[in-house]
């Protein structure tokens, strides 16, 4: 595959851009609105990325292969980071059942307990594990949501590849926005409308990375904007853009459309250098997007107890945000050999 090193800097700009600006603004409650429904446009944005990474690839995986290939790059490290987050989960029940009562507070704060006991874990805990959907009792694990759909998404693209030969690819693109609108109006799954959607954003870049004018881009900017102030004006405010996003809406569509076409005319004429930390971030901006978790988990307690009497949220945000890029990049250098390490292991 040819690499668009732009394209692996835009990658780990999207990633430090997730954990370090709305993770933190919102896991740690320091964002409001309409600051939080205006930085809304992280996934769409990873989607549109990984669609332009395999516009690159000059031969392509059949579905079987391709399947394999996800399996080892997304759920098997998955399965790693998930016996860690049992494996803390364990310690943390073992000092709330003997240690807790001894002690007033972990890092000054009292330790909520009652949510937390490995022991009362059912098979269905297991199985929602095994699914990618959801680990029990984990801190701050809201974010694997994104595993389940970018899996089926990724693994069964080869067959939209084929598709996009015979099909011209505004009309392609027309097809599965229709979709994504004719799933959103049948049901209200979070799963079907998070796979439809972003399936919108994968095409998008698959189709249009490099390969669009500036003129369409415009066109299609102003008309995601306009139809967006429409709806405002008829329906009222699109605030907060959480509830637009789980599970997306057309609103949530629309606006990451218009957000997209602003950064593509702003990054066609910007060149991002080539930092070493960008490239490290790049190669294992998926681990750290698991273990991002176990990072927040650990600096709560400081933010609770000295950031957040910062009276500025602008500074907390920005103090937040250096803790948390330096404690994942420390973290990435146990977290990515621990996990290559076992893959070797078993032969994979």
């Amino acid at each position: 595959m040819k690499r668009d090193i732009q394209l692996d800097l835009y990658r780990a700009i999207s990633m430090i851009y997730v954990i370090c600006v709305t993770h933190i603004l919102f896991w740690l409650n320091i964002g409001s609105e309409p600051v939080l429904s205006i930085i809304l446009i992280e996934m769409p944005i990873i989607f549109f990325i990984s669609g332009a990474a395999l516009s690159l690839k000059e031969n392509h995986y059949i579905l079987l292969e391709t399947i394999w290939n996800r399996l080892k790059r997304v759920v098997i490290p998955y399965y790693i980071y998930s016996l860690v987050t049992i494996g803390i989960i364990a310690i943390l029940t073992v000092y709330c059942l003997y240690f807790q009562p001894q002690f007033e507070s972990i890092y000054g704060l009292k330790l909520s307990c009652n949510k937390i006991d490995i022991c009362s874990y059912s098979w269905t805990d297991f199985l929602n594990i095994l699914l990618c959907n959801d680990i029990p009792q984990a801190p701050f694990a809201m974010h694997l949501w994104f595993i389940l759909p970018y899996f089926i998404l990724s693994s069964t693209f080869s067959l939209q590849i084929k598709l996009t030969k015979r099909i011209n690819r505004w009309i392609y693109t027309l097809i599965v926005i229709v979709l994504f609108l004719l799933i959103q109006a049948i049901t209200t799954n979070i799963l079907l409308n998070n796979i439809f959607c972003y399936n919108i954003f994968m095409i998008i870049g698959y189709l249009f990375y490099k390969s669009i004018n500036n003129y369409h881009i415009y066109i299609i900017g102003g008309i995601s904007f306009c139809t967006l102030a429409i709806y405002v004006t008829i329906g009222g405010w699109i605030t907060p853009m959480q509830y637009h996003k789980f599970p997306p809406d057309y609103v949530f569509l629309l606006y990451n459309i218009f957000i997209l076409c602003i950064l593509s005319i702003l990054f066609s004429k910007l060149s991002i250098p080539n930092f070493k930390i960008l490239q490290l971030w790049n190669v294992r901006g998926y681990t750290i997007y698991l273990y991002q978790n176990i990072i927040f988990f650990l600096i709560y307690p400081i933010y609770l107890l000295h950031i957040s009497r910062i009276p500025n949220r602008i500074v907390q945000w920005g103090i937040c945000a250096i803790i948390v890029f330096i404690a994942s990049t420390i973290t990435s250098f146990f977290a990515y050999p621990l996990e290559k390490g076992v893959m070797r292991k078993l032969n994979i």
